[in-house]
């Protein structure tokens, strides 16, 4: 076992995939995001195998720093009490418990600070986000499905990598695209394989 995590944390740092977000110092969010979240699901596991005050603290602040850094890091929220599910004997209730400490901690951290602090706002330009500009959620939810088998192209085949995919990089697609539907196709697929297998902790 010690060893295929090894090989496996190995063929992790050595994927060229890595290197986009490297590559792009503004990614520096990126970066420390999924540093401080690693450091939750490390404290998480310490919680779960040892429940104590400081392994619980110390999952909170990692998270909320992780938060800070930047936003994605919700998926972590929902990531983490899966690796619970998969690796660990914790309990179901317990493993509900971690993930609902986590969901609060992200929306008190994302959304408290609207509270007290002024609206930032600047005009935004097509070129930075088109989806900003594209109001229908059947486009949005295209150009979703078209990133998605993006990357899990650049997973098997990482070319040509790029540290930014924004405007002219993806094209602005619909649901009856063929790419898009190939893409909802092999997900749909993953994910009802996934739900089938849930209850075997298969980690396929």
């Amino acid at each position: 076992i010690a060893f295929l995590i090894h090989f496996v944390i190995i063929i992790f740092i050595a994927h060229p995939i890595h290197t986009e977000v490297v590559t792009s110092l503004k990614n520096r969010d990126e970066l420390l995001s999924f540093l401080f979240s690693i450091l939750t699901l490390r404290s998480v596991m310490q919680y779960a195998g040892k429940p104590g005050i400081s392994s619980l603290a110390s999952s909170i602040v990692f998270f909320i720093l992780a938060v800070m850094s930047k936003a994605s890091a919700l998926v972590f929220a929902a990531l983490i009490p899966l690796i619970l599910y998969f690796f660990t004997e914790t309990s179901i209730k317990r493993i509900f418990n971690i993930f609902f400490i986590l969901l609060i901690v992200f929306l008190l951290v994302r959304y408290l600070p609207n509270l007290f602090l002024p609206p930032g706002y600047r005009d935004k330009e097509f070129f930075e986000n088109p989806l900003l500009f594209e109001s229908t959620f059947s486009t949005r939810l295209g150009i979703a499905f078209y990133s998605l088998l993006i990357y899990l192209k650049l997973m098997f085949f990482p070319h040509p990598l790029l540290f930014y995919y924004g405007f002219e990089k993806i094209p602005i697609v619909g649901l009856t695209n063929p790419l898009v539907i190939i893409s909802v196709l092999i997900h749909a697929a993953l994910f009802i394989y996934a739900v089938i297998r849930i209850k075997d902790k298969s980690v396929i």
